[in-house]
Parts: structure tokens; sequence; C-alpha cells
């Protein structure tokens, strides 16, 4: 009897395992406020036991939940991922400014929070307010401590809940939470999870992937500045990466400049 009973359970453990794991998943928008545009993106946060994911999907405005993007999956519509690594390192997918993706190690710095009194209420979940600079950028975010996750959307993480609210001071880089669901049974793509399973494979490091991605950079605004009328110039001392969510970083003593 013992033996059946224990059969039957690793046989409901298999079964249960094959539908799906049950995650954190949240759905955000990334909202790129630029000269009045206002374009969202759909963006998704998967949080387990074992790995934490954050992914870009498909087109600008056009919502999308992490069930309708997982039923009908397209790999050439997934922009870009955020694998967090338990030692708390960051593997990306990055630019294609190569002949092929590249996939960046970025080991992740302690973000150094600015903690305040402000409160309010997202999605129902009671959140207190917090300021942080990250690599060239102002962050104010909202988190929860209703679900005491470390992480939140892009590569903010650090605070003693889950961000469901993260915004740039130059509103170009967004981050709404619209659902949040906990104890989530997900049944991934398998498409989705070799990719993902893929990065982990010689992914260079960020330090590296920033040189390549800072030449591209210079020599696209070179070829643009050929082809502007003669005696025109670029705003001097201008950040090469202005528009980017990574503006400086740590290894730099100065910012490229255009």
């Amino acid at each position: 009897m013992k033996i059946r009973f224990i059969t039957f359970f690793l046989f409901l453990s298999l079964v249960m395992f094959s539908q799906g794991v049950k995650n954190l998943v949240v759905e955000y928008s990334m909202v790129q406020d630029e000269n009045g545009a206002n374009d969202s993106f759909n963006e998704f946060l998967i949080s387990s036991d074992n790995e934490n994911l954050y992914f870009n999907y498909g087109k600008s405005n056009a919502v999308l939940s992490i069930d309708q993007v997982f039923a009908n999956f397209d790999l050439q519509k997934l922009n870009y991922v955020i694998k967090r690594e338990n030692s708390g390192d960051i593997i990306e997918s990055g630019w294609r400014v190569l002949p092929k993706v590249e996939f960046i190690k970025d080991e992740q710095t302690v973000i150094n929070w600015k903690l305040l009194v402000d409160a309010k209420k997202i999605l129902n979940y009671n959140c207190n307010k917090a300021q942080c600079i990250f690599r060239g950028r102002t962050y104010t975010v909202w988190y929860t401590m209703e679900i005491p996750s470390k992480i939140g959307p892009w590569k903010l993480s650090g605070l003693p809940g889950l961000i469901l609210e993260a915004i740039d001071s130059k509103n170009l880089y967004n981050y709404y939470a619209r659902k949040v669901m906990q104890n989530y049974t997900l049944k991934t793509p398998d498409k989705f999870n070799e990719f993902t399973k893929k990065m982990e494979k010689n992914p260079i490091p960020l330090k590296s992937y920033i040189k390549i991605q800072n030449d591209f950079l210079k020599d696209l605004n070179r070829r643009n500045l050929a082809n502007m009328p003669a005696g025109s110039i670029m705003a001097p001392n201008q950040n090469l990466r202005e528009a980017l969510k990574e503006i400086t970083f740590e290894w730099e003593i100065f910012p490229e400049k255009l």
C-alpha cells in the first residue's frame, strides 16, 4: 500500500510539473514619453525559485497578456531578455549591432536606494516610495512589501518588496505594473526555454559589449553628420548614450561623448 502511495505521489508530481511551474508573474507597460510620443511596450517579469526572467515582446502600443504571448509565441518578436542568476549577476540579450544576437554578462552593482515616507496604492497593494540613481538615470519607484520580492522591472532591484512602478526623471523609460499574479501556473514555450538556456553559453562581459555598442554609435553619428548640410555640427559635450537606458557605468571616469 505504501509503495502504491509513493508511486501515485511521484506520478502526480510529474503531471503537475509537465503542466507548468508556479511563478510570480507581473505584466508591465514600459512607456517612453519622448516628445509627446508616449509609446508603450509589453514587458513581463517571471520569478520562480529557480530563476528570474524579464523580457520585452511585440510591437509598441498593442497590449498583450502573458498568456496571449505564450499561446502564439514568435521568437522574432522577443526584443530582449534579462535573466537574473541566484548570484545576482545578470545575463541579457543585447542590441543586434553584430551579425548575431550577443549575450552579455552584467555583474550587477548594488543600487543605493533612498527610502521615502510617501505611500499610495497600486493595483490594490499598499506601496512605499523610493528613489535611486542607476547608471546615469534617476528613478522614482513605488514598491510593495506585501509581495516580498527584491526585484522589479528591468534591472531595478534591491528593495524590500516588489517594484510596481518606476519613473525615469526624463520620462524616457517608465514602468507601470498592469497585473500581478502570484502562484501562477505558467507553461513556457519550448522556443522561449531554448533561447533563455542558450543565454548561459559564453556571454561576453558587459564592459566589452558596451565598447562595441559605443563604437557603433560613434560610427552612426559620423554617418549622420556626413549626410547633414555643410557646416552642421553635433551638440558639444553631448553624452553618446543620452537616449539609452544606461548612460554611464561604474568603471567610467568620464562618460563617452559624441
